[in-house]
């Protein structure tokens, strides 16, 4: 046995302190000690205080070496050699702290109880903060505020992160997430992974499924983030401490200020802001539509609406890239509410036919595709529509027959299915993108965006992402390309997966309504050769009689002439011409 220099007192009138920073004891390890002090005894004295209960009876409390006095009990010592010194309680829990940071093997959590401990016994100091916390103990304000967060962990997020389930930097993100049942939704799926059986993620893919399913950007609330009134309660999302810019320290990840971490209050004042649109649109007569009526306008999540244009759409055959209110301004119909019976957001949406007037009366010119065109071009322009809708159906069912097949992993590396996505993505033309944002829910369909969401998905969803991008292409079909299209590579992919692409088809179109038999008319007789001009690209005709279409005129703006595509054909006759006849054509074409 060693000898000290420092007084013995008996283990017997030592007594822990209830304000020690370590909760817990690894068992294990106290036993080694315990052989140890056997061995060579106490080598360092514990630090304690003297305390006097009021019968007169004189105890220790121990300031720091609570681990040695257990083991020294454990070994059956009666005396321990202890550094007795005189403290008051705010110098005593410091000095705890200080001396635990110092040694191995304490647990974050306790270390943020500890800061958590002494900021509540200075509470009535105002000069002590923070920053005094940091300063005595030589730390960053951005480490002080992220250890008391960990504070805020619920129970059983404080179980996984004592069992070492859970990293302390994603124990941080789990903290940060103020509605106790969404932290435990998301304490659940950064263990089990998204798919439930994946395994745990890592700290980039828990802070980016954090990001994505518990943070919401407030420049694209659709309410006003520093309204007070619409959720009197909460208060402004301006002011809110639970915005990402009232603690910068404590969310230096987070690129932006103006960010929400509590998804319930947001959706709470989404839902009060769609019920005061509604209200303001009743009060002043302006029609809503619901329920079955909004159905029928739209019945897909993905498609266009029946019979009405949303104010800031702007249609193709508008001709500009403005959207309808822009470009009408004042001369903007009356417009309705329509309640989306996918999403239930309120759109605002006028009439069609009325879009239209409201253009044409300013000289806006309709394309012609839209509003003169034959009755075969508008029959083919609806069939393309309902085959794009068909399509992208198939699509979507892929998606989920493929989502339930990867749940198993893959077998290629993550970076390399990253690089693949991206470039597949990147490459998708402006027509087939649509298709696979709307998939995935992106707000908007820019290819900066889609690579910050691709950098922090997982194996699984990138082999998905994948195989997205490889369909969407035969997602899109036009009017003059609808006869001759089959999306074959959707088809084998329904195969493969057992979607039944026929059921979908059927499902989908109304039943054919029965047409009265058309007479058709008796064909003209003539000795003139028809003559017919046609696009080489799009198929689209003309006769030579009346107003030339407007591609007749660009290619003459162009230097192009318009016998460039003239395409002569027989007429119909009753009977042949006569050679005479035949002369008076000739000279006549002449």
């Amino acid at each position: 046995m060693s000898e000290s220099n420092y007084p013995l007192i008996l283990t017997a009138s030592t007594r822990p302190s209830k304000t020690n920073p370590r909760k817990t004891f690894n068992q294990a390890s106290l036993d080694e000690l315990k052989e140890s002090i056997k061995t060579h005894g106490v080598l360092q004295p514990i630090l304690a205080r003297e305390r006097t209960d009021p019968d007169g009876t004189v105890w220790y409390e121990i300031i720091a070496g609570e681990r040695r006095w257990r083991a020294s009990v454990a070994a059956g010592l009666e005396h321990i050699p202890a550094n007795i010194i005189a403290v008051d309680d705010l110098q005593m829990l410091e000095m705890q702290i200080i001396e635990n940071l110092q040694r191995e093997d304490i647990h974050p959590l306790e270390e943020a109880e500890s800061y958590e401990s002494l900021l509540a016994q200075h509470k009535d100091d105002p000069d002590y903060s923070v920053d005094q916390v940091a300063a005595k103990l030589g730390k960053s304000r951005a480490f002080i505020y992220a250890r008391l967060k960990l504070c805020a962990l619920q129970p059983k997020a404080r179980t996984a992160f004592y069992e070492d389930k859970i990293s302390p930097s994603v124990a941080l993100l789990l903290a940060r997430i103020p509605v106790p049942a969404l932290q435990e939704q998301a304490l659940k799926e950064v263990t089990q992974g998204r798919w439930g059986n994946s395994g745990p993620m890592s700290y980039r893919e828990a802070a980016r499924h954090v990001q994505d399913n518990y943070m919401t950007r407030l420049d694209q609330a659709p309410f006003k983030p520093s309204d007070e009134t619409l959720h009197p309660a909460a208060g402004a999302c301006s002011s809110c401490p639970k915005r990402t810019g009232a603690n910068p320290d404590l969310f230096s990840d987070v690129s932006r200020a103006d960010v929400c971490t509590d998804p319930t209050c947001y959706n709470q004042k989404v839902t009060l802001h769609r019920d005061r649109i509604r209200a303001a649109a009743v009060e002043s007569g302006k029609k809503v539509i619901t329920g079955k009526e909004a159905q029928k306008i739209r019945p897909y999540q993905y498609g266009d609406m029946k019979g009405y244009i949303p104010t800031n759409d702007s249609p193709w055959w508008m001709g500009s890239d403005k959207s309808l209110k822009k470009v009408l301004g004042k001369d903007m119909p009356e417009t309705v509410l329509i309640e989306c019976p996918h999403k239930g957001d309120l759109i605002e949406a006028i009439p069609e036919d009325k879009a239209k007037e409201a253009l044409k009366a300013k000289g806006i010119t309709i394309s012609r595709a839209s509003s003169s065109s034959s009755a075969s071009e508008r029959e083919k322009m609806k069939k393309a529509k309902a085959e794009r809708e068909y399509r992208r159906q198939l699509l979507a069912q892929i998606h989920q027959a493929a989502r339930t097949k990867l749940e198993g992993g893959t077998t290629l590396s993550v970076d390399e299915m990253r690089l693949i996505a991206q470039k597949m993505y990147r490459d998708l033309a402006h027509d087939w993108r649509p298709a696979v944002a709307d998939l995935w829910g992106w707000p908007n369909r820019e290819v900066d965006t889609a690579q910050q969401q691709i950098d922090g998905m997982e194996p699984a969803e990138l082999a998905l992402l994948m195989l997205s991008c490889a369909l969407a292409p035969e997602t899109y079909v036009s009017q003059y390309s609808v006869d001759g299209s089959k999306p074959t590579d959707l088809l084998l992919a329904c195969e493969r997966y057992g979607i039944d692409p026929k059921a979908i088809k059927r499902k989908m179109q109304p039943a054919p309504a029965k047409k009265a038999p058309v007479k058709k008319p008796a064909a003209k007789k003539t000795n003139l050769p028809a003559v017919r001009y046609q696009h080489p690209e799009t198929g689209d005709t003309w006769t030579g009689r009346g107003k030339p279409p407007r591609w007749i005129v660009a290619a003459e703006e162009s230097g192009q002439s318009r016998d460039d595509f003239l395409v002569p054909t027989p007429a119909t006759r009753a009977t042949e011409p006569t050679a005479t006849e035949q002369n008076n054509e000739i000279e006549a074409a002449a």
